[in-house]
């Protein structure tokens, strides 16, 4: 298992990225600023495979013992909760744990928290001091599996890259704008592989549904604008509309997504006042 050079703090130094590292439960990742893994340490759990958002760790993601559509507790780390929901979804019904002071149980509950502040279905939770009969399922074993016992909707979801695609009216991300420090440069929209956000000539658009939290949007934005929060709810699509304004200190026009006040200024007077610098009208001197 290594770390490709797909890695984004590999290709970006401003990127802020610990998806693997938050996951890794023997710490065999580190962040200094780049990424590192130690595999004398790695025990190729897998876990940091499915939470990665850009594919960038080669390994094998975990398997799991699943009989009946009842997905039962083996030695390994209790799933995420992104890969519970995707289970839950595929019309894993039922989990079987070793104990209440499990891991397991913990992320189980955890899970169905979500689903029910969500009104989906929950998982049954069973308690086995021992699993009965466990079956290792490989990765292609598992979906082999899945297709031979689950819905055609759900054998459309077979990876955690594909949560979105189980749950398609409700986002696992909010990204947040703060219309007051935006200045429609539009550099967050390129740097989203998922397309979340969009910008017009007469808007800007925020489509969260895709979002797989990879904060690039965050990460690049100089001015802070925009802020990404973890958390399952009801999609909403957000637009924010563009408009023409002037400037009132240079009277030059700007578009911008801040309502029009007495005092509005372009994003080049307003950098110049905050880094306490003098601001200028065109053609003139500098304004007392």
């Amino acid at each position: 298992m290594y770390i490709s050079a797909d890695c984004v703090r590999q290709k970006y130094q401003w990127a802020n990225c610990k998806r693997c590292a938050a996951v890794c439960h023997l710490n065999a990742i580190k962040v200094t600023p780049t990424i590192t893994l130690d595999s004398n340490v790695c025990d190729e759990c897998g876990q940091c495979v499915e939470n990665c958002p850009f594919t960038a760790i080669v390994g094998t993601a975990p398997s799991y013992n699943i009989r009946n559509n009842i997905l039962y507790e083996d030695n390994q780390p209790a799933p995420l909760l992104e890969k519970l929901l995707l289970l839950r979804a595929d019309g894993i019904n039922e989990v079987c744990v070793k104990s209440s002071d499990s891991d397991w149980f913990s992320a189980v509950q955890q899970a169905n928290q979500v689903l029910c502040d969500n009104k989906q279905l929950l998982f049954k939770v069973t308690i086995a001091e021992s699993v009965v009969e466990e079956i290792q399922y490989s990765k292609r074993a598992f979906l082999h599996f899945s297709t031979l016992t689950l819905s055609a909707k759900a054998r459309e979801s077979r990876s955690f890259s594909d949560l979105s695609k189980a749950y398609p009216e409700y986002q696992f991300y909010r990204i947040a704008l703060d219309h007051h420090q935006c200045t429609l440069c539009g550099i967050c929209a390129v740097y989203c592989h998922q397309n979340c956000i969009q910008f017009t000539d007469t808007k800007v658009v925020i489509n969260s549904q895709s979002c797989d939290g990879c904060q690039l949007c965050q990460d690049v934005c100089q001015l802070k604008a925009l802020e990404l929060t973890k958390e399952m709810r009801d999609l909403t699509v957000i637009e924010y509309p563009v408009s023409q304004q002037v400037c009132s200190a240079c009277h030059q026009l700007y578009r911008s997504i801040d309502k029009q006040d007495s005092v509005s200024l372009c994003p080049a007077c307003r950098f110049r006042q905050q880094n306490n610098m003098p601001l200028y009208k065109i053609g003139q001197q500098a304004l007392s």
